[in-house]
């Protein structure tokens, strides 16, 4: 009723006005139910022993085909994204050996340096690789937490392994967050 009413939308006729409504109202709900959803899968969610919840890799690789679908409709186009994850990736049928599993990566690795050329080359074999042209950042929520974290020492490690994978698909600035709030700020 507020929109219907506003003073900002006077130079349309009702029937225009009437749609647009609808438009940003119905968006708005759609918004909020899938919101909901969201927060009801992650007070319970469901990652038995032949399931994972952490396809992070897939995520962002799914985030590059976007990215090059915006850089193709606006080549100004700058991009930020947000993960709240522990970052320890581990999708259905990886194996144990490969580099997308950062757990294993960063538990095993010698150094840092060792973790952030495994890194680089994951993103490589996967084909991770955002728009040369399109400035990406990503902000990371709760990396080497969850009911499961890494040694706190290896953090170092596993920054270093995400730090390989964002240089080498292109990722021009990363950083934790405190909050998804401070995220793409």
């Amino acid at each position: 009723n507020s929109l219907k009413t506003a003073q900002y939308m006077n130079d349309l006729d009702s029937t225009r006005k009437n749609s647009a409504v609808k438009t940003v109202c119905g968006l708005v709900i759609s918004i909020a139910k899938r919101l909901q959803t969201a927060d009801q899968y992650f007070e319970n969610p469901d990652c038995g022993s032949t399931k994972a919840c952490s396809d992070i890799v897939g995520a962002i690789l799914r985030a590059t085909y976007a990215a090059s679908d915006l850089y193709e409709l606006s080549p100004k186009s700058k991009l930020c994204i947000a993960i709240a994850s522990d970052m320890l990736n581990f999708s259905p049928g990886m194996s144990d050996s490969s580099p997308l599993n950062s757990r294993r990566v960063v538990m095993s690795a010698k150094s840092p340096s060792d973790a952030k050329l495994v890194g680089t080359n994951a993103a490589g074999l996967v084909g991770i690789k955002f728009p040369t042209g399109m400035p990406v950042r990503v902000s990371v929520l709760g990396q080497g937490t969850g009911p499961k974290p890494i040694p706190l020492e290896k953090n170092s490690t596993l920054t270093a392994y995400w730090q390989g994978l964002w240089e080498a698909s292109g990722v021009k600035n990363s950083n934790q967050v405190r909050s998804l709030d401070q995220a793409c700020s």
